[in-house]
């Protein structure tokens, strides 16, 4: 298995301890803990098949939150001639 941003899931990803039901296939088989993806909407298993063909984009989902705070720090220390409130609102 093979993600542009995610290497060797098949060791580091969170899988479930038994086969289960993936939420979007409705296949039975191995899949990773659904329950650890960050979103609106929330599911139990998806299997690395359907995880491939993008199926979360639908759902919203996503595996990580970033800091927002921490990441507007970084951009105003990158674009010092941008004002703090530039930087807060747009993101520049």
């Amino acid at each position: 298995m093979q993600f542009k941003y995610f290497q060797q899931p098949e060791r580091f990803a969170q899988w479930l301890a038994a086969p289960a039901k993936c939420t979007f296939c409705e296949a039975e088989k191995t899949c990773l803990d659904g329950t650890a993806f960050l979103g609106t909407d929330r599911f139990n298993a998806i299997c690395p098949e359907c995880l491939l063909s993008a199926k979360l984009l639908a759902q919203d989902s996503y595996t990580c939150e970033g800091d927002i705070e921490a990441l507007k720090h970084q951009l105003q220390l990158r674009k010092p001639e941008k004002s703090t409130k530039a930087v807060r609102q747009q993101g520049l």
